[in-house]
């Protein structure tokens, strides 16, 4: 496995616990609505997923680049290139609809908090669509 498959891999991984922890604080007791209230809970939490992500990024990169030092440094191959743009290709894709479906939201009664939740949904989901793309293109091969 390259190094950056597992980087892929990693990213994955920690990009669905640290989701998981952030909605493990998200005001489910709440009635779901598109207009909420202003919750310091959630933006705390959403602030202690972002360091939590990035911590266990910068953790797990080096762990694994110190582990292979020569993989970690190597350039890009044209394969991996191939499976990055491809990646990317399909999760803009996704982060385009799924972000002007939010800001349309506007129209059926939602207020700013309540948009800019549905956009990091999407912004959670089309990184989510990315990796996973990486990791299955990575895993079956890249076909021209």
């Amino acid at each position: 496995m390259s190094f950056r498959e597992k980087s892929a891999w990693i990213t994955l991984i920690t990009l669905v616990l640290v989701s998981m922890l952030f909605l493990a604080h998200f005001p489910w007791w709440q009635p779901f609505t598109l207009a909420p209230d202003p919750n310091p809970i959630v933006f705390h939490a959403l602030i202690f997923a972002t360091v939590t992500f990035v911590v266990i990024e910068i953790v797990a990169h080096v762990v694994v680049a110190i582990r292979s030092p020569h993989d970690a440094h190597a350039p890009k191959d044209e394969r991996e290139r191939l499976i990055a743009l491809k990646a990317t290709r399909l999760s803009a894709y996704v982060y385009a609809v799924l972000t002007l479906s939010s800001i349309s939201l506007v129209h059926v009664g939602a207020n700013a908090i309540g948009m800019s939740y549905c956009i990091l949904f999407s912004f959670i989901i089309a990184e989510f669509v990315n990796y996973t793309a990486r990791v299955v293109l990575y895993r079956r091969g890249v076909a021209a």
